[in-house]
Parts: C-alpha cells; sequence; structure tokens
C-alpha cells in the first residue's frame, strides 16, 4: 500500500524530470501566442505545434547551433 511520502516522492521525481527537459520559447506570429517545443524522443528536433491553429513547427538541433533560447515563427 503506498503512504503519502511515496506519492509526494513521485510526483516530485515527475516534477525534476520536466525541469530537465530542452525547450525553446517560441512566439507563433500566424495567432499571436507563445509556446514551448520541445526535443524528440531522437533528441535530433525541436518539435511543437502552434496551440491555437496546431501549425507544425520542426527546428533541427546541429553541433554549431546558437545559444538564444527564443524565436518568432512566421
Amino acid at each position: 500500500m503506498l503512504e503519502r511520502n511515496d506519492l509526494d516522492k513521485t510526483s516530485d521525481n515527475s516534477l525534476k524530470k520536466l525541469k530537465k527537459r530542452k525547450f525553446l520559447g517560441i512566439f507563433f506570429a500566424c495567432c499571436s501566442v507563445y509556446a514551448r517545443i520541445y526535443t524528440n524522443d531522437s533528441g535530433k528536433f525541436y518539435e511543437g505545434r502552434c496551440p491555437t491553429c496546431l501549425r507544425s513547427l520542426s527546428i533541427r538541433i546541429g553541433r554549431n547551433g546558437v545559444k538564444d533560447r527564443f524565436f518568432v515563427s512566421y
């Protein structure tokens, strides 16, 4: 039987995993909304969608990338 402490540990571990996920901040100009996009399972692309119109966005991760973390998608 799970106790309250076990549930707290589980939720803490889940939060730590979410915090460690790499992301880019994207302003989707199509709908004037901001969202994060995250790395895919292979770790080779950042992938996501506009939360309003669902337009997809994929950004390749390269060796000589940029240090910027926030972008505008037109």
